[in-house]
């Protein structure tokens, strides 16, 4: 009883500071201010204190559930009834009811969704400087993605079209990858919060109107984990062909979708007694579609691979590694490199674009990039005499990505403990951001207009081939994009901002999440529960891609924002088992004998 009051008095007190937290100043860039006297911003004392009444309140519910001395009054004000319908429904084997009641609830937020993306917002395609390389074939980058511009502008004569395409590809695989989820989790609600939770995600919503892979990854992401779900609820060659083609695509739209490779060996170890079924039915598509690949790279650049910029992003990831005196095939150029480098991680970025409301812009992944693009690339033109490139993602010599890969792994294994850090932190990092609010709408469209204004002057020629570029010059146009800057907070962000407030443990949570289902594998009943296969697979592939994306490239906002569909799948899951077990007495003593 004492421990009981104990969790409630201090779930008040933590609700307390995140209200006072809140409501203290305005909501926006204010948040950033400090808390009262103290060093800490509004925004971190509001996600933490949030976050611990949150958690209060479940050790709250948890101890008043399993106190079989409760009494009677008490258990009638917080519904014992209530709680013994979720125990038979957690406690259940058989597939919900009622399929109708969950696509008509997804399908009404998918049509709120489209009308708030598409009528209330205007519908422009927004380029950045990384797009022109997926508007031909680029030595540099996968193909997918430009197949997939050119399909649409081939069919409706515009990039702006892309829009909306993004954006219900993206909805619809949401809803296929809840609908699976339900079916392995037993139940309407989580199928229901797989689904929707990505629809009412801001942060996902505005891949849809940027010209940049992330929107189809995240599509063929949730495709691949619809496909395994539906594995572990029955194997077939037609499921796990699904796994396979959905886990290629993924890898020649962005490369790094190889990580999920490594869930192919928990496959087979799900599935021992067919396991030619299995590898065949995960690698045959993936080397098909690979083939492909290699071979169109192979006739336009000559060479054989998904693209040549492994080595320029390592370069970049171990920059503030590169040493003068260290061991290398090109100790003028490191030394050149050492001294361009002395002072910059200090003085780039400038400080007014590291700190945007409602999102950390990391200093670490933006000297990254820096110093791939303002000084390792330089430094090569400059020995071999190349020319300054007119659109850098476009750029291809082949000694470019060898002498930077050269430069990266001299730097690696002269200080290998370094780069350990330096990739610890960007894993850090990926955790620390992971299920991220972002930017609001009001900054983001108009800053993407400006950026994209940039873009249209490299390669104007090249723009006008999928899309008319005086667009981004329309001055309606640009009073449309005013009017979204001076509107605030749309209702459409609303819920994700809600939920944002718990962002830093959720975030945690994924991670502990994550970190238990490795161990699943190792479960004995993680062989034959669904459950526990689909928390196992979710974790490892979760990992591998975090882990990928530490080692060779910068960790940046949009790479895991990616991730979120699967961070979410991730999280419903542990409820699911965390509620059945909670629940497990009542569901027992509840069900008819």
């Amino acid at each position: 009883m004492i421990l009981l009051a104990l969790c409630f008095v201090a779930t008040l007190a933590a609700a307390g500071v995140a209200a006072v937290a809140l409501l203290s100043g305005p909501i926006g860039v204010e948040l950033q201010k400090p808390f009262l006297s103290t060093p800490v911003s509004r925004l971190v004392a509001l996600q933490i204190a949030a976050s611990l009444a949150l958690i209060l309140f479940g050790g709250f519910l948890t101890l008043l559930v399993n106190w079989q001395g409760a009494p009677k009054g008490l258990h009638a004000v917080c519904g014992a009834g209530w709680w013994r319908h979720v125990a038979r429904s957690l406690r259940c084997q058989n597939a919900p009811q009622r399929p109708a009641l969950f696509w008509a609830g997804v399908g009404l937020v998918a049509l709120l969704v489209n009308v708030a993306m598409l009528v209330d917002l205007p519908v422009m395609a927004f380029i950045e400087p990384d797009t022109l390389g997926y508007l031909k074939p680029s030595a540099v980058r996968s193909g997918g993605y430009m197949l997939i511009i050119k399909a649409v502008v081939a069919v409706s004569g515009d990039l702006k079209w892309i829009v909306p395409v993004q954006l219900n590809a993206m909805l619809a695989s949401f809803a296929v990858l809840g609908w699976t989820a339900r079916g392995v989790l037993r139940s309407q609600a989580a199928g229901g919060i797989v689904a929707l939770a990505p629809m009412l995600s801001s942060g996902l919503l505005i891949l849809a109107p940027t010209v940049m892979t992330e929107a189809f990854f995240v599509v063929f992401l949730c495709l691949h984990l619809a496909a395994v779900l539906s594995v572990i609820q029955r194997l077939t060659w037609f499921n796990i062909s699904m796994v396979g083609l959905t886990l290629a695509l993924m890898i020649v739209v962005r490369p790094n979708g190889i990580s999920f490779l490594a869930g192919v060996p928990l496959l087979l170890f799900f599935f021992k007694d067919r396991w030619r079924m299995v590898l065949t039915g995960t690698l045959g598509p993936v080397l098909l579609v690979v083939l492909a690949q290699g071979m169109a790279h192979q006739h336009t650049f000559g060479f054989f691979g998904l693209h040549k910029f492994g080595g320029i992003s390592l370069a970049g990831a171990a920059a503030p590694l590169i040493r003068g005196d260290m061991p290398s095939a090109y100790p003028d150029l490191a030394q050149d490199l050492e001294g361009r480098f002395k002072g910059y991680y200090v003085d780039f970025p400038p400080f007014e674009e590291r700190d945007y409301p409602f999102e950390m812009a990391h200093v670490a992944s933006l000297t990254a990039v820096g110093a791939i693009f303002k000084q390792i690339l330089p430094a090569i033109r400059a020995k071999l005499n190349l020319p300054e490139p007119q659109v850098v993602a476009l750029e291809y010599d082949p000694r470019l990505n060898a002498i930077s890969g050269s430069l990266g792994l001299s730097a690696i294994q002269n200080d290998p403990w370094g780069f350990f850090k330096i990739v610890t932190s960007n894993y850090i990092a990926n955790w620390h951001i992971t299920l991220p609010v972002r930017v609001p709408m009001a900054i983001y469209y108009p800053r993407s207009l400006d950026i994209a204004q940039g873009v249209v002057e490299q390669d104007p020629q090249l723009l006008s081939q999928v899309m008319d570029p005086g667009a981004y010059q329309d001055p309606a146009r640009a009073e449309e994009i005013k009017k979204v800057g001076g509107a605030g907070i749309r209702p459409i962000e609303w819920p994700r901002l809600v939920i944002g407030v718990f962002q830093l443990a959720l975030a945690y949570l994924a991670f502990f999440l994550s970190m238990g289902g490795l161990l699943a594998i190792f479960k004995r009943k993680a062989a034959a529960d669904r459950m526990y296969r689909a928390l196992a697979y979710s974790a490892l592939v979760l990992q591998a891609g975090y882990g990928l994306i530490s080692i060779g490239n910068a960790s940046f906002v949009r790479y895991t924002v990616a991730f979120d569909p699967l961070v979410i799948l991730l999280l419903t899951i542990g409820a699911v088992m965390g509620l059945r077990a909670i629940f497990a007495d009542q569901g027992a003593e509840s069900t008819p004998s």
